[in-house]
């Protein structure tokens, strides 16, 4: 199943759009995953403890996957920012 995915914000409020739905990140209900191996890179993003978005990509250099991963980059970095008591998690 494919939806469209892109963050938006307004008056300084950040929700990440998943098609249809919306999760405005200044709520405590989300947390994010971002695994990054040698060859594939998968992030997760969980609402209320339910996973609602899961990329798994492999690494390469073409200049799809290079935006895709510049986004989830961004997306990661802007998650990290809504909640800055947040800490990585060595697994």
């Amino acid at each position: 199943m494919e939806h469209e995915v892109r963050i938006e914000t307004s008056e300084g409020e950040a929700k990440l759009v998943i098609g249809r739905e919306q999760f405005p990140l200044h709520d405590r209900c989300w947390d994010i995953e971002l695994v990054y191996g040698n060859r594939y890179c998968l992030l997760t993003f969980y609402w209320k403890g339910e996973v609602k978005l899961s990329i798994r990509y492999k690494q390469g250099r073409d200049s799809l996957w290079s935006k895709i991963e510049a986004f989830l980059l961004n997306a990661y970095e802007l998650f990290r920012s809504a909640a800055p008591t947040l800490s990585p998690r060595l697994v």
